[in-house]
């Protein structure tokens, strides 16, 4: 069975893809599938799809934007070269099934899926439902949601709520907690003597919560060590102290190892990080891209599960004071992991494995 995977520009579209690959080939055997992977030519799939040994192709598609932007006037002709882009790479690789989680570089993929007969399944994280998503409706043959609320978004008898996939590496930092948090405090050293705080801005990184650290990096150090996920092509913070650690990216086992060893998350609000934490069961504070869907997906949680929220208009100082709050007294953190797992989907791999596996034609779809 060959599937393509499509996604990228951010993270969150490429973790779920990656956990469906991982998840297909503990089941059924490497040997019974064939994966290629579409992604930007700049995102952080590249890089992930090189370390998970998947064929990884690069193709320039337009950015989809709901404001107006001096770019959108060359939009179509940039559409129509990723058009031609997508028709090359599927009439050679000849997929049974197309797989995306909501990124702009696989709608081509969609309008030639639709034109050469190849089925499609999305997977909607976002509370909101993305751009790239709802243009890909009508060719899509199935829609995973993220959670219940999501289902009457799109059509009935082909919507499934599914939860997020989530990548093994980080499920097995639960199952095999103190060996992975062993492993950190040698790769990253840490300090045993005082708690961790691990800061994720996402594959690309976000420069608000990269200068949030570094405007409060003295005073985060005297009491945590700090992981510092900056995103790739950002720099973290120039300073010389033992507890501070930046990469631009973490590889998923070093990823499940940093979520191990952590005693406070902070990250931003894509689906694919929150699912994630989810399973690792670990307190966390989002701080949301302003003025993007990320802010309805943090305010869901909020109001769903207490999780902390800081919005655009946070300070350094107010950052520092949430943060060492919350290390300093972890029972002081308001959110509830019990109530967050509740509105998640748990298994969610198995879930949209099974649907992917008959849309492709290897089983019938389920009830939805």
């Amino acid at each position: 069975m060959k599937i393509l995977l499509i996604g990228g520009g951010t993270l969150g579209s490429v973790t779920p893809l990656l956990a469906l690959r991982d998840h297909l080939g503990s089941s059924g055997g490497h040997d019974d599938f064939t994966y290629l992977f579409v992604g930007t030519p700049n995102g952080p799939e590249r890089v992930l799809a090189g370390e998970a040994d998947i064929p990884f192709l690069p193709v320039t598609a337009p950015k989809l934007d709901r404001f107006l932007a001096p770019r959108l006037l060359g939009l179509p002709f940039l559409f129509v070269y990723a058009t031609f882009q997508a028709l090359r790479i599927v009439m050679r690789f000849k997929p049974d099934v197309m797989v995306s989680a909501g990124s702009y570089v696989a709608v081509p993929f969609s309008c030639v899926g639709r034109l050469l007969g190849v089925p499609s399944v999305l997977h909607q994280m976002d509370i909101r439902p993305g751009l790239s998503n709802m243009l890909m409706l009508k060719s899509a043959a199935a829609v995973c949601v993220s959670v219940e609320g999501l289902r009457g978004a799109f059509p009935s008898g082909r919507t499934f709520v599914t939860g997020i996939p989530v990548r093994r590496e980080i499920s097995e930092a639960l199952e095999r907690k103190t060996e992975f948090a062993r492993d950190a405090e040698d790769k990253f050293g840490l300090d045993p003597s005082v708690p961790t705080l691990l800061v994720v801005g996402g594959g690309t990184g976000a420069l608000q919560l990269n200068r949030l650290v570094e405007g409060s990096i003295r005073g985060l150090t005297e009491i945590a060590n700090v992981i510092h996920v900056t995103g790739i092509g950002k720099s973290g913070v120039s300073i010389a102290d033992p507890r501070y650690k930046s990469f631009p990216l973490l590889s998923a086992r070093e990823m499940g190892e940093a979520l191990a060893a952590t005693d406070l998350i902070v990250s931003r609000a894509g689906m694919g990080f929150i699912s994630e934490l989810t399973v690792t069961e670990k307190p966390f504070v989002l701080v949301p891209m302003p003025d993007s869907h990320q802010e309805r997906n943090a305010e869901y949680f909020h109001d769903q599960a207490g999780i902390p929220v800081l919005d655009k208009h946070v300070t350094p100082e107010l950052f520092l004071r949430t943060v060492s709050g919350y290390l300093k007294d972890p029972r002081s953190w308001p959110g509830s992991v019990e109530r967050l797992r509740r509105v998640m989907p748990q298994k969610a791999v198995s879930r949209f494995a099974e649907i992917v596996l008959a849309v492709g034609g290897r089983k019938p779809l389920p009830q939805s």
